[in-house]
């Protein structure tokens, strides 16, 4: 693992796979130096956003625009909630249970087969967003308690549904550095309770495969990301480089002193996270500047 100050080193590849949320991104608006960093680097590489978003593409493309990213500077862009969306026209069934936000509640069906439905009806599980449970507010983004969902994955888990998860991030943090619960979560409690999940997006190699296909006869390829276990363990299974951009991320609380011993820390957080202890990037940097 080599610790970098910026990405201006990295003139190898010719090809960044980019998590946005906490590398590019806060939410809201660009974090400082990224869109410098972007201009340069498009440059000389080509540029792929790789996010697990619940979103649809279209609705990631439309919203990159507000937060300050340039059209020209993207090659395109994969997401989680486009692969799991494009995976119901194969599931079974024509009924589901929607796990979704207040903003959007069902609408994520809109295009495929289902309708939305009861768990004691449905036959899928879609789990889009952590708010609602159907037409329930359930509290669990702000909470993390899963338990106004047990009753409803019981019934499913009985009845044999499989889950489809649009998401499978488990934390996320807000602008203010607060944590917010997703969809990853559920998925893990539905696992756990005997239920078949089907996961879309990062660490699953596909995910990053469709990225780079994107991009025919890119020859290096570097995944940025935030989150061990899903950009950094996800790229070291797809046989990629990768950098771990460390103070603007998900783990940047329990990193706060990576910089004393940065072999230590990653180690530590490794074991915490019951991932290999020797999973390491190929870089790590602060934040995502050039």
């Amino acid at each position: 693992m080599r610790v970098i100050s910026g990405l201006a080193v990295l003139s190898k590849y010719d090809l960044f796979l980019l998590d946005q949320y906490g590398v590019l991104h806060n939410g809201e608006a660009l974090l400082p130096n990224v869109a410098e960093a972007l201009e340069a680097m498009a440059a000389t590489a080509k540029l792929v956003v790789l996010s697990n978003t619940s979103k649809r593409r279209h609705e990631l493309l439309a919203e990159l625009p507000k937060r300050g990213f340039r059209e020209e500077w993207l090659a395109g862009a994969v997401c989680s909630g486009e692969e799991c969306w494009r995976a119901l026209e194969r599931a079974p069934g024509t009924k589901a249970l929607v796990l979704g936000w207040h903003r959007s509640g069902a609408s994520y069906l809109e295009g495929t087969k289902f309708a939305p439905d009861s768990p004691e009806k449905c036959d899928v599980i879609v789990a889009h967003g952590p708010e609602l449970l159907g037409d329930t507010p359930t509290g669990f983004m702000d909470s993390g308690d899963t338990q106004p969902y047990v009753d409803a994955f019981e019934t499913c888990v009985r009845r044999g549904v499989p889950m489809y998860c649009a998401n499978p991030d488990q934390v996320s943090v807000n602008p203010q550095g607060r944590a917010l619960f997703m969809p990853g979560t559920l998925a893990d409690l539905y696992r756990s309770m005997g239920g078949l999940v089907f996961e879309f997006g990062k660490p699953h190699t596909p995910h990053f495969r469709a990225a780079i296909d994107l991009v025919p006869g890119a020859a290096k390829v570097c995944h940025v990301g935030d989150s061990l276990k899903h950009d950094i363990a996800g790229a070291h299974a797809a046989g990629l480089d990768s950098l771990f951009v460390i103070e603007s991320g998900v783990h940047a609380k329990a990193l706060k002193n990576w910089r004393d011993d940065p072999e230590t820390a990653l180690a530590n957080l490794n074991s915490h996270l019951g991932l290999p202890s020797n999973l390491r990037p190929t870089y790590c940097c602060a934040t995502f500047t050039y």
